[in-house]
């Protein structure tokens, strides 16, 4: 995979949050706080249980992941989805993800029962659990409907 992108609302991007996480932890969840059982969910903090609830619902679940997609059309849904018809994507280089210290996990690598399997989600995370950095950015596209 040489890109993953990220589709945010014209008003995300203003504001500077496209590639901020919500919150900033990695485990702050546990199995009582799931809605449905999975079988990698476990009895206590994980970043398993962080990354299962995250992909259900980034909105409840706050954590220090960020969504994205290798399919530049799935981007494309997202930044146009919040909006009043303009919305940004931000590819981002692969190739440069280790080298600034952002971590890729497949959501389909931790769990069975991804909640939208077209989107072959991969959430990144920072060793500080911040802002992607900027450097990872091959470039910012503007989307219309």
């Amino acid at each position: 995979m040489d890109y993953l992108y990220r589709g945010v609302s014209e008003d995300m991007h203003t504001k500077g949050v496209g590639l901020a996480p919500k919150g900033k932890n990695r485990s702050s969840f546990t199995y009582y706080d799931c809605a449905i059982s999975d079988s990698n969910e476990t009895y206590d903090d994980s970043p398993e249980n962080s990354m299962i609830l995250h992909q259900r619902d980034s909105d409840k679940f706050l954590s220090a992941y960020i969504s994205t997609t290798p399919h530049y059309s799935r981007a494309k849904y997202y930044a146009l989805s919040n909006s009043c018809g303009v919305g940004y994507i931000y590819k981002l280089n692969c190739s440069l993800l280790k080298k600034y210290n952002v971590e890729a996990k497949t959501i389909k690598e931790v769990t069975l029962y991804p909640e939208k399997p077209e989107d072959d989600e991969v959430l990144l995370v920072t060793k500080d659990n911040g802002v992607l950095p900027s450097e990872i950015i091959d470039s910012i596209e503007k989307v219309h409907h």
